[in-house]
């Protein structure tokens, strides 16, 4: 036998390294084949090791039995909620109409939910040594993205007129 690396389909990959063939499929995509085995997409071995390491990086637990590393789409999902509540606070910002800015909130203030959900997520999943620091940065983000909303509504003087009737 040839000391030489053999592309192989998913379905040979998947005989060879001992992985279900949809679970090879899903981590190969987004990867280049190698080549073409008979036509079709072709990978080497040490390419599907690659990409299932990759793939199965956020489920893997440490030692710890409770920590896991951030994965990829965790930290997208986050990103996209922070953009999502700057463009939500920039929008009231904006808006000169009271009643506007209040039916802005009405319709998209659940992007501060959605965010500090996603955070929460995080946190638990983090190193202990990592949990208080990133509560400590959730409750500010989120703090702070909830007083600008009740100050862009005006809800505080609300609040205050209330307490004093």
């Amino acid at each position: 036998m040839s000391m030489t690396a053999r592309l192989h389909s998913v379905n040979g990959l998947a005989i060879e390294i001992g992985r279900d063939r949809r679970t090879v499929a899903k981590a190969l995509v987004g990867r280049v084949p190698d080549g073409q085995v008979n036509g079709r997409p072709g990978w080497l071995i040490r390419t599907a090791l690659d990409a299932l390491e990759q793939h199965d990086r956020p489920r893997r637990v440490e030692r710890s039995g409770d920590e896991v590393p951030l994965g990829e789409e965790q930290l997208r999902k986050i990103e996209t909620a922070a953009k999502l509540l700057e463009s939500l606070l920039g929008r009231l910002s904006l808006e000169p109409d009271l009643e506007l800015r209040r039916a802005i909130v009405g319709r998209h203030g659940h992007v501060v939910g959605d965010l500090n959900m996603l955070m929460e997520q995080a946190n638990s999943t983090a190193a202990a040594a990592s949990r208080p620091l990133l509560e400590w940065v959730r409750e500010a983000v989120i703090g702070e993205a909830i007083a600008e909303i009740i100050t862009a509504c005006e809800w505080d003087s609300m609040v205050v007129d209330r307490l004093n009737a």
